[in-house]
């Protein structure tokens, strides 16, 4: 996930982009009802693919002490070879971002050096039998299913501030951002809750860690479940 060329898959995963500023810009990538359908080209030694109608059915964010990195699921409408596209790469050549530029906030309390791992999933459930009609043996429609969104944390166990949460079904906020000092993205969920148990289990003699799963949940407020920023030097996505 590096800061140029990757945020264009936010926008097409969560369907909205507002850009702010004149260089360094702010593109904050929020959730819609709606997502629009993209085209992509894949090609190696002069043979391309272009797949048309394309939508993203699953993004995944993930970072274990080292690299953040992503994958998309990808639905298309159809494929075809393309004899007619001409490449010109422009390929960024910034650094992915990495573990140690980052900063977690967890319920309004600092808590970077409890974090060990992070894992956002964004699930748009497209219904792919439904969007086929007659005249067409190809997808006529879009259709997007109920999103979910969850995340996973593995946090160093220091106290019990989750598992008390957990109890209480206290709702949380939790907002981490990567920084390398010109770029930067930050991922706010405005309301979260534990999903299961946040208590260490040991079964060996080694430092206590937790897996902390998250569901995401709609903020009425705020107006999203996730917003995922991006500032750099690009002008528009």
């Amino acid at each position: 996930m590096e800061p140029r060329d990757i945020p264009v898959l936010f926008k097409w995963a969560l369907g909205s982009v507002e850009t702010s500023g004149g260089g360094p810009y702010t593109h904050e990538f929020k959730p819609v009802d709606q997502l629009k359908s993209f085209t992509a080209i894949i090609g190696a030694e002069g043979t391309y693919r272009r797949l048309s109608g394309c939508l993203i059915d699953r993004l995944q964010l993930e970072s274990a002490l080292d690299y953040l990195t992503g994958s998309a699921e990808i639905l298309a409408a159809r494929e075809e070879r393309d004899t007619e596209f001409t490449p010109s790469p422009d390929i960024s050549m910034l650094p992915p971002f990495a573990f140690h530029q980052a900063s977690l906030t967890l319920g309004g309390s600092e808590a970077s050096a409890k974090l060990r791992a992070f894992r956002l999933r964004i699930d748009n459930n497209i219904p792919v039998d439904h969007l086929y009609g007659f005249g067409e043996r190809y997808p006529r429609r879009i259709v997007v299913g109920g999103r979910t969104i969850e995340a996973q944390l593995e946090l160093a166990f220091t106290d019990t501030a989750e598992y008390e949460a957990f109890l209480a079904g206290e709702e949380l906020s939790l907002n981490l951002q990567f920084s390398d000092g010109s770029n930067s993205l930050a991922i706010h969920l405005p309301r979260c809750l534990y999903r299961s148990d946040v208590a260490p289990h040991l079964d060996r003699r080694e430092p206590f860690t937790l897996t902390a799963p998250l569901q995401v949940l709609h903020d009425p407020n705020a107006g999203y479940e996730v917003k995922i920023t991006v500032v750099n030097e690009e002008a528009s996505y």
